[in-house]
């Protein structure tokens, strides 16, 4: 196990979650997940809810990533929705799929290119 292979997909989160707060100064539950991330649940928790969802979606997101690039970003999938509702503990299942539709291209590419590299640190989380 490698605690920077941790580290590293900590602070990745945390700076993720920071962009989201930006783009949705109202959507309280990215709030609430940072400081679930950076403080209240010890990363390897998150890190393996976070692979649960993600990995079994690692071909998904790489097309995704090329099909956002190219100019034509694809939706979240339910899986992928499914893991930010799990995030902060949230009982009801709630759709980001329509903050995620509702964004210009340039933010759901950035939104694809996280997720993959997401993906890229929990391998490495596990791998180590």
């Amino acid at each position: 196990m490698s605690i920077q292979a941790y580290q590293v997909l900590q602070t990745n989160l945390v700076a993720f979650l920071d962009e989201l707060i930006e783009m949705f100064p109202t959507e309280g539950d990215f709030v609430i997940y940072r400081i679930m991330v950076k403080d209240r649940i010890p990363i390897m928790d998150v890190a393996n809810m976070m692979a649960e969802y993600l990995l079994p979606e690692k071909e998904a997101v790489k097309v995704a990533v090329k099909s956002a690039i190219s100019g034509n970003p694809a939706p979240f999938n339910d899986r992928i929705n499914m893991m930010f509702s799990k995030f902060g503990g949230v009982s009801e299942i709630k759709s980001y799929k329509a903050l995620f539709d509702d964004m210009d291209n340039d933010s759901k590419t950035a939104i694809w290119k996280w997720l993959h590299v997401f993906i890229h640190l929990l391998e490495k989380c596990k791998s180590s």
